[in-house]
């Protein structure tokens, strides 16, 4: 791996997933961490933003070892906005 790299975050109804994908050679590595789903009434579910945090600081570093790398040491965050696959 020597080339410019994205993470790539998905937040699912049960986990986080967590991609590296270098952007000449493809995906790289994967992870993933569950994270609870709460029914405290009928037809109510509920998960918790601490809960979307915590897997996101667990899976990252999992996909970026997969990906035998590194976090950057001076690259800049970027973000993109949520989109949606027709779903």
């Amino acid at each position: 791996m020597g080339g410019r790299c994205v993470i790539g975050v998905d937040g699912g109804t049960e986990s986080l997933r967590a991609g590296v994908i270098d952007l000449e050679a493809g995906p790289l590595g994967f992870a993933s961490e569950a994270y609870p789903t709460r029914f405290p009434n009928p037809g109510w579910a509920e998960q918790s933003p601490a809960d979307w945090w915590r897997a996101l600081g667990v899976a990252v570093p999992k996909a970026l070892a997969a990906a035998g790398a590194a976090p950057p040491g001076g690259a800049p965050p970027r973000t993109a906005p949520p989109s949606c696959r027709g779903g």
